[in-house]
Order: structure tokens, then sequence, then C-alpha cells
């Protein structure tokens, strides 16, 4: 973890030096974000960065270690439907709390496209992640 110091909250400038480019730069296009933490008193704010991947990059990482990729990617396998085509099959259930889960199930339990043996190996944590993913653009 790297920290820096913070002059008044939401002034980064100050909090940046002795921060690697790569972690700027990471900060700059979401890929991680900085997280504020309180030590000691309020006058002593620390700027404490954190590899915390954002939910769209961990869920990308996630379809790639799961090799989903392989039948769904540009351009996809056969018959297959590529992320970008789910995503906009999927974006009808924005704002339905419950859909990843209900979606995940269905996905695990072969309702949804048949009986795929990859997508029943997913555990339903993994697969309700990829599921949420998706309904949120796959991006």
């Amino acid at each position: 973890m790297l920290a820096g110091w913070c002059d008044r909250a939401g002034d980064w400038s100050s909090g940046l030096s002795g921060v690697p480019d790569a972690v700027k730069m990471a900060v700059q296009m979401n890929m991680i974000q900085p997280v504020l933490v309180f030590r000691g008193s309020l006058a002593a704010l620390v700027l404490a960065w954190t590899v915390v991947p954002m939910p769209a990059q961990a869920s990308l990482q996630l379809a790639l270690e799961k090799g989903c990729y392989g039948c769904h990617g540009e351009p996809p396998r056969r018959n297959t439907p590529s992320f970008a085509q789910l995503a906009a099959d999927y974006a009808k259930y924005r704002g339905q709390a419950d859909a990843p889960h209900k979606l995940a199930d269905k996905l695990r339990a072969g309702t949804l496209f048949g009986h795929i043996a990859a997508h029943e190996r997913v555990s339903p944590q993994e697969c309700e992640t990829l599921m949420r993913w998706l309904i949120d653009g796959a991006r």
C-alpha cells in the first residue's frame, strides 16, 4: 500500500507526490480507486492508495479467468452470443436488484441456454458477479 498526504478532501494533487506513475495512470483510468482513511486526529488525513479493482474490471478479469472469452469473445464461437450481444439483451434487467441472482441460477441450472458444462462449473457467486457485469453493459 502506498500512502501520500492530502491537504484537504478532494485535493489529490498534494497526495500524489511519491506515488508511481503507473498507479496515477491506473487511478485516472478508473482501474483502481483511492481510499481516504482517517488515522489519529482529523488533522492527520492520510490518503491511502490501495489496489481495489473496480467492479467492472474485476468482472472482466473473472470472465478471462473462467475462459468465457473462448466462446463469447470477438468473434464468438459458432452460434454463441458475444458479450456485447449478451449485454444488449440483459440491459432490460438494469435496476432490478434480484435479476443477477435469478439469471445466475437459471444459467447454472441450464435453463437459459441449455446444459453447458462451462456454465455449470462456475460457482454461484462468480456467476452472479458475471451476470451483474453483463446487465451493467459488460464494460
